[in-house]
């Protein structure tokens, strides 16, 4: 009886630690994907308005 008892009580430990890595990584796999995407669109709308102000510069803004 004691023997399964231990089982159970290092089974819990176990799932307990491997749960928090699990956890903790997800949290940081989301986090650097967020960070990703926020990068990716700053990055993106500073190619759009360098692109169209330099187009503006070289031939006129035709509006």
């Amino acid at each position: 009886m004691a023997k399964a008892l231990l089982w159970v009580a290092i089974g819990v430990v176990v799932l307990l630690a491997v749960g928090s890595l699990v956890v903790s990584l997800v949290k940081t796999l989301v986090s650097l994907a967020f960070y990703l995407i926020v990068g990716a669109l700053v990055v993106g709308g500073l190619w759009y308005v360098f692109h169209r102000l330099r187009s503006a510069a070289t031939r006129g803004d035709q509006r």
